[in-house]
């Protein structure tokens, strides 16, 4: 029976790369290692090619006969995403192969435009890369700004941002505009074409400026920035008939009314609606200066869930079955200290602090710093990753430098949930949820835990009393006292 190599396409910050998957095989890792073009990812944990099928086919011809090249994912966008090709159903199959392609939804895709900071003999540019499209590449190529460099295979403009404005505004239409997070973008201009890309579909009205221009000098973060523009847009454009000044003069009543129909008729979930008052609130509060008592808006009441959490059991199963040294440790570090998703992507190497065995976390939420747990264990494992991976700037970085991305970290914690076959439902924030309760069923003071998570009041901190096992597990239930 031949080995397979499955090839599975990706792009990694604008860059466009091939996964190269296979069972465990050292014949073929030494294959691998002879060849100076195929790197091994840390990241990804696997080897990679670059994406163009020059080396493709080189590929298929250094391999010996008895390896069979397998690229039946590589060209299909959603299996292209996974590690192993999924194993499906071969009634399910045979009915997806007979159904006929949705031409309609496929023309409909918008390509993805990624623009990434790049230094070209010292001088600071910006990289451009997308997925061939017509349209994007006329447009490239009409540009007397924008250069392709055949040698690097990329498209190359100044970092200028009068000119980056004018490439937005042409992409936009056409695409789906992606900055990276190493393009740090001031400009409110920018800054707005951005957050409207999808408006233009359905010929919205934009926000404000002056919106957008207080959440930028409050220094809101970039997620209730983009949550609060989203939103304060809905709700213009929900009186298109109407002019911005008789918006202005909108009552409470009025908008009241808005919210009302935003829960009866859209269905809105307690938290969007939370996050709406919020959104229009500041408008008319902190845009136009109005007296908060004229607009306290009827808010719904708030759900009271519990958080789900892992039992110790289910915690130490998760953390063994992860198999990459870095992503070992970032889920050690959320659970041993406690950490939001954001929080452990910003750690810096100086926020390790292993004479004190401490973490510094700055800039959590709120924007508040704070000292939390460093566990003997977890740091261990770090002075093993620091010498295996050598970062430079922080603690956890991406395959090509910046801190490590969000979405990279929920990955492997459901790739570790599902490895260590836990049902329930739960997220990267179920390990800080489940630090906190183990703490408190260990003997630990309340005040002690609230300062830890870096709580504002204790009143968030006692939720973990309701979730605890502690002393419950003594309690009878009464049926058990009955002769039945």
């Amino acid at each position: 029976m031949k080995k397979e190599i499955y090839l599975n396409k990706a792009v990694h910050q604008g860059k466009e790369f091939v996964k190269l998957y296979f069972k465990k095989n050292l014949k073929v890792e030494r294959y691998f290692k002879g060849i100076s073009w195929i790197k091994f990812s840390k990241t990804y944990n696997c080897y990679c090619i670059p994406n163009r099928p020059t080396f493709i086919e080189a590929l298929r011809k250094v391999l010996p006969a008895e390896i069979n090249i397998n690229s039946y994912y590589l060209n299909r966008e959603k299996e292209a995403q996974q590690l192993l090709p999924l194993k499906r159903d071969p009634l399910k199959r045979e009915k997806e192969e007979m159904a006929p392609p949705n031409r309609e939804l496929y023309s409909k895709r918008r390509t993805l435009i990624s623009f990434h900071p790049f230094k070209e003999k010292k001088i600071d540019s910006i990289r451009i890369s997308f997925q061939y499209d017509p349209a994007v590449y006329e447009i490239l190529k009409a540009a007397v700004y924008i250069r392709w460099l055949k040698d690097q295979q990329l498209w190359l403009m100044p970092a200028k941002l009068g000119l980056l404005e004018d490439l937005l505004k042409k992409l936009i239409p056409v695409g789906k505009v992606a900055l990276s997070r190493l393009l740090v973008i001031k400009d409110l201009k920018i800054k707005q074409l951005l957050l409207e890309q999808g408006w233009q579909q359905k010929n919205w009205r934009s926000c404000p400026v002056t919106y957008l221009e207080k959440l930028v000098l409050m220094d809101y973060s970039e997620q209730t920035l983009r949550t609060y523009y989203g939103l304060m847009g809905n709700f213009i454009n929900a009186f298109r008939e109407k002019t911005m000044e008789e918006i202005n003069a909108f009552s409470k009543e009025e908008i009241n009314q808005y919210h009302c129909n935003l829960m009866q008729e859209k269905h809105a979930s307690l938290v969007q609606l939370n996050q709406s008052v919020n959104a229009v609130k500041f408008y008319y509060e902190q845009v136009l200066g109005k007296e908060k008592q004229q607009y306290e808006l009827i808010r719904p009441k708030k759900e009271k869930k519990l958080p789900q959490v892992l039992s110790i059991e289910e915690t130490a199963s998760l953390l063994k079955g992860v198999g990459n040294l870095k992503h070992q440790c970032i889920l050690y570090l959320i659970y041993s200290a406690g950490l939001r998703i954001s929080e452990v992507c910003k750690l810096k190497i100086s926020d390790i602090q292993s004479d004190r065995q401490q973490l510094f976390i700055r800039g959590g939420k709120g924007k508040k710093d704070r000292q939390s747990l460093l566990s003997q264990k977890a740091l261990a494992l770090l002075r093993t990753y620091y010498k295996q991976y050598h970062p430079k700037t922080y603690l956890f970085e991406g395959q090509f430098g910046g801190a490590y991305s969000v979405s990279s970290v929920q990955k492997i914690f459901h790739r570790a949930k599902a490895l260590a076959n836990i049902k329930k439902i739960v997220t990267v924030h179920s390990l800080r949820h489940s630090f906190a309760t183990h703490l408190l069923e260990q003997g630990t003071d309340l005040r002690y835990i609230q300062a830890l998570l870096g709580h504002n009041s204790s009143k968030t901190t006692e939720i973990y009393t309701h979730i605890t096992t502690k002393g419950i597990e003594k309690i009878k239930s009464p049926l058990d006292n009955l002769d039945i």
